[in-house]
């Protein structure tokens, strides 16, 4: 819980970014324009289907293929002769349909994007229904104030605001208590920093501006939760459970980090909740750019 004196903390400066309009396009919103982005740009990289001699290759391959196994089911040619044949008839169609599927098919950073995106919408899904029913207000994807540095939800409500971040996919290797591992992103000492930074940031920010009835002083309170499916296989060493605390910062799953947030004391009337609310939604704008025209 971030509630001390701003301007001691030794935060790295951030130079402010020129205001640019942005929208609301769901959870995640920001993150999916990118992949899609990178979508396009593939695609025009790769240039007209038909202009590309491995694509050409790759399609006639597959129809030579898929053509000559029809020829073998007629059985027109000797058992001896149609078994071998049919081997390289259906190795050229598994060869060709692979390149075909790699060349065309989404790149490796696009799958990262797709998986960020459908952590972020799980752990969505689940924190919204933990949270329905109180006065807490959950949005989503969005810039910190005069920055381009993207979080993918804050929570506005009675006990102040949380900073809320997707725990990274596991599986999980447990060093020391203070050092933890997620796959090869180390945790304690990459991770767990830039959540500490991005609260202290946001408080900093909020402390310097202000509504006629609200002059927040904090606090802002930085959070994890869990997003990403359980790892299926793991080396050894390694477990799919992740650490829930990381030093003194708790990870808990969103469904519990919901329940957490109504356990809070509340310090905020619902009055200053709504006005607390503004301030954030106005300060934090959505991530995305403007769908162009």
């Amino acid at each position: 819980m971030i509630t001390g004196a701003v301007g001691d903390d030794g935060l790295t400066a951030v130079a402010p970014s020129p205001q640019r309009d942005g929208t609301d396009l769901g959870v995640a919103g920001s993150v999916d324009q990118m992949r899609r982005r990178l979508q396009v740009e593939r695609r025009h990289e790769l240039g007209p289907p038909l202009s590309d001699r491995i694509t050409v290759t790759a399609v006639a391959v597959l129809v030579g293929c898929a053509f000559g196994v029809g020829v073998l089911v007629t059985g027109a040619l000797p058992l001896q002769v149609a078994v071998p044949i049919g081997a390289l008839l259906l190795a050229g169609t598994a060869g060709s349909g692979w390149l075909l599927a790699v060349r065309y098919g989404p790149s490796t950073a696009e799958r990262a994007l797709q998986a960020t995106i459908s952590a972020e919408q799980r752990a969505d899904h689940d924190l919204v229904t933990a949270l329905a029913g109180s006065r807490w207000v959950l949005l989503h994807d969005r810039r910190l104030p005069l920055s381009e540095h993207r979080v993918p939800f804050i929570a506005v409500g009675p006990a102040g605001i949380a900073v809320i971040s997707i725990l990274p996919a596991g599986p999980y290797l447990i060093l020391t208590p203070t050092g933890v591992k997620a796959g090869e992103d180390e945790l304690a000492y990459g991770w767990l920093p830039a959540r500490i930074w991005e609260a202290r940031y946001l408080m900093r920010t909020l402390s310097n501006v202000g509504t006629a009835g609200l002059r927040f002083t904090g606090p802002v309170m930085p959070m994890a939760m869990e997003g990403y499916p359980r790892a299926a296989k793991m080396p050894d060493g390694w477990s799919d459970q992740p650490p829930y605390r990381i030093d003194q910062f708790p990870i808990r799953r969103p469904a519990v980090l919901g329940q957490y947030l109504n356990y809070l004391p509340q310090i905020f009337a619902p009055h200053h909740v709504t006005q607390l609310v503004q301030l954030v939604d106005q300060h934090c704008p959505p991530a995305p750019t403007l769908p162009a025209s």
